[in-house]
């Protein structure tokens, strides 16, 4: 029983992803969108032991998140790029995780630590978004003579690293600094997974390109069960008392990240619309965020409901239109590139 519940849950989720990117939305939205339709807090239809198991799952999605980015964390590429991308993985995110501290305690009822705890959720970029869309330009030479995708990939993925990392140290600190065991699984476990890719990118660059299949096949079923628990967990209801304050602070935090990130640029010779470009790039959240946004609630954490409930409105507001705006830009700032000028769209 527990398998056909699973299988028709699946079903709907890929139906729902389908028709999103028939729209040129992100898939994952229609997930999101399936969990929270069937789940607890409206059709229930998701059975609860798979419910219970979600936490779970979600450390699972977090490992092979973080094995794809060690995968993808080439040193090379890094230095190619240089100073602007290191700048863009770390001072955004801080400026954006100081916002988010500063305004979330005036919107929402949290106290200062869990808006930092907070802020750490938001601050990741979405490879799962990002990723793709660089590589459709790199193919097509949009932007490449000067680096630009290169540039925000790289940074996506150090950025997306570098929040996870904030984020259980935190976590750690709520905990009063308690349990060795925690410190193990929350922050030292990631940490070495992100350096054991890396050095076997580095060392071994044909195992690292198996391996990266291999994830890459793990992470389809693991992205479809980690979208539809994440919606799934939300509770209806309590959306409508803090949407709107939610709401308005993800928008602060999104002001500060846009404006923060042409501040990295400055002395590069990215003209004034590519900096826009690279600001919207780093727009879209989605897969950090549900990996992590439900981990406050399930340790029990008072603010739990407020911070998956925020990851998940930032997921929702964030990813269609980052998406769309980068798909956008990309054809309005550095043409239809070399394969598709034939049937690129009259502007």
């Amino acid at each position: 029983m527990i398998l056909l519940y699973l299988a028709v849950v699946i079903t709907c989720a890929l139906a729902l992803s389908w028709l999103m990117k028939k729209f040129n939305l992100p898939g994952l939205i229609g997930m999101m969108i399936t969990g929270m339709v069937m789940g607890p807090y409206a059709l229930d239809f998701i059975n609860p032991w798979i419910i219970s198991i979600s936490a779970d799952l979600r450390q699972v999605a977090l490992m092979v998140i973080l094995a794809r980015a060690g995968l993808a964390l080439d040193i090379k590429t890094l230095k190619k790029v240089g100073k602007p991308a290191i700048l863009m993985s770390f001072i955004p995110p801080v400026i954006e995780i100081g916002a988010v501290t500063l305004f979330a305690p005036m919107f929402l009822p949290v106290t200062h630590l869990d808006a930092a705890i907070m802020g750490t959720v938001l601050s990741a970029v979405s490879p799962a978004i990002v990723v793709p869309r660089m590589l459709g330009m790199m193919k097509k030479e949009q932007g490449t003579e000067k680096g630009i995708p290169q540039l925000v990939m790289a940074a996506t993925s150090v950025n997306g690293i570098f929040a996870i990392m904030l984020f259980t140290l935190l976590l750690w600190v709520e905990g009063n600094g308690s349990g060795s065991a925690m410190i193990l699984r929350s922050a030292i476990l990631p940490l070495a997974i992100v350096i054991a890719g890396a050095v076997i990118l580095r060392f071994f660059y044909d195992f690292a390109a198996r391996l990266s299949k291999i994830f890459s096949k793990i992470w389809i079923p693991t992205e479809i069960m980690l979208f539809v628990l994440v919606g799934a967990a939300i509770n209806v209801s309590y959306i409508a008392g803090v949407s709107i304050a939610a709401i308005a602070l993800i928008a602060v935090a999104l002001f500060f990240r846009i404006c923060s990130v042409p501040l990295c640029l400055i002395k590069t010779q990215l003209n004034f619309r590519e900096r826009v470009f690279c600001a919207i790039a780093y727009l879209p959240k989605a897969t950090v965020q549900a990996a992590i946004g439900g981990t406050a609630l399930a340790i029990g954490m008072e603010a739990g409901h407020v911070i998956l409930l925020v990851a998940v409105l930032a997921i929702l507001i964030t990813a269609p239109l980052g998406a769309l705006a980068i798909d956008s830009m990309s054809i309005r700032i550095f043409g239809c590139g070399i394969k598709k000028k034939t049937i690129c769209p009259e502007k």
